[in-house]
Parts: structure tokens; sequence; C-alpha cells
């Protein structure tokens, strides 16, 4: 048996049934090809649309941690060189008015005192609250940068995260502003740390399977 049509007449009618199918199936096709890409640029959008908004959390997040150093360092600069009696509760109380999942831990160090020195850097993290951390480490010398970057530039300064091996023993991003007196001199570096649980937080919210959802129901209305 074979499936060649012998006769004209078969062979016009195998024709006119391909030629409908194309016909039929061409608009199917260019609908599908405009709706995916339809589906593209919306997905697209909606992506560009999260990331912006996490861009812009973060921002807001970092600018409002960012006055806590400020604050710190400006207060300072009304004080002087040497620390008052209550530096450690005020820095006790600006830690315990932050949420816990934001801030880690506040301190300041001064650049006249020795690093081996009880004062040198009074420091109070979550975990020593009220209490002061005891650093294993002196901020003037070496790593993290955090002190150096704001003596040298004398403003406000946002380090990379890394791990506080010789404080508070996790993974942190410090930011940080020098306390100036009135001729302009370094009295010291005041810093905020932040935990990245929260950073993370913030860019995990970034999901876009809400808009596939979307685009999935599109594509079967269309169809």
């Amino acid at each position: 048996m074979t499936l060649v049509p012998r006769t004209i007449s078969r062979r016009l009618q195998l024709y006119i049934g391909c030629a409908t199918c194309l016909v039929l199936a061409a608009p199917t096709w260019i609908s599908y090809r405009t709706s995916r890409e339809a589906l593209e640029q919306q997905t697209n959008q909606e992506a560009q649309k999260q990331v912006q908004a996490a861009a812009a959390r973060l921002d807001d997040f970092l600018l409002r941690m960012g006055l806590v150093p400020q604050t710190l360092a400006a207060r300072q600069t009304a004080f002087g060189r040497e620390p008052d009696a209550s530096l450690v509760p005020y820095l006790a109380q600006m830690l315990r008015e932050l949420p816990e999942e934001e801030g880690y831990g506040i301190y300041l160090a001064f650049e006249h005192k020795k690093g081996d020195a009880s004062d040198a850097m009074p420091w109070v993290d979550r975990q020593s609250w009220p209490g002061t951390v005891k650093p294993r480490y002196d901020p003037k010398e070496g790593k993290p940068g955090w002190y150096q970057a704001g003596k040298r530039t004398r403003g406000f300064q946002i380090t990379e995260p890394y791990f506080d091996e010789g404080g508070s023993g996790i993974t942190v991003l410090t930011l940080s502003a020098p306390a100036l007196d009135r001729n302009g001199d370094l009295i010291g570096v005041a810093g905020v740390d932040l935990s990245l649980r929260h950073l993370q937080q913030i860019v995990e919210q970034i999901r876009l399977r809400g808009s596939e959802t979307r685009a999935r129901g599109h594509l079967r209305a269309e169809y």
C-alpha cells in the first residue's frame, strides 16, 4: 500500500489541506511570538522594578543607620579629646533603641589612646550589652580598615563585609564617621556594625514568581 496520491483530485485535496493548515497555523504562531515577546518585556520590567525597590530600601537603611556614627562623632566633638564618664551608658542606650536585627555593635576609637588602654575604644554590642566589648586588636593598625578610611577621608565611610575576628566574632558591615575637634584634628572614629542578615533579607525580597504566575495565566487565556 502506498501513501502517495494516485489521482489528480486526491493530490489537490492533499495540497488544499496542507495549505489550509498553514493558513490557520500562521496567525497562531504570530500570536504566540507576540505574546512571548510581551511576556519577556513584562518580566524584565517587573524584575527591574523589584531591583530598584530593593536598592532604594538598602539606600534608605544605610542612610538611616549612618546617622548613628555621625551622631556619636558629633557628640564626642562637643566633649573633646577624652571619653566622658557617660559614654558607655550612652552607647548602650543607642544600641537598645536600635532594632536588634539592624544594629549589632556601636563604638568609638580614640586617636591619641594606645591600643591596650582600657578606654581606647569604648564598645558595646549585643553580646556584651550593657557592658563593653574588649577588642583584641588596635583599630588604628591593620585590618579592618574602617578606622583608617575615616581618618584618611575625614568623612562618612561604608566598609565591605568582613568577619570581625577580633571583636564580635560575626560577619558585619561597618559604617563609620570621624570625630574632629574645632581645628579639624582627629579625635577618633565612631562606628556601628550591621549584621548582614538584615541586608540579605532586603535583597531576598526580590522575587519574580508573582510575575511568572501572571504570565502563565496570560498565555493560557490567549489559547
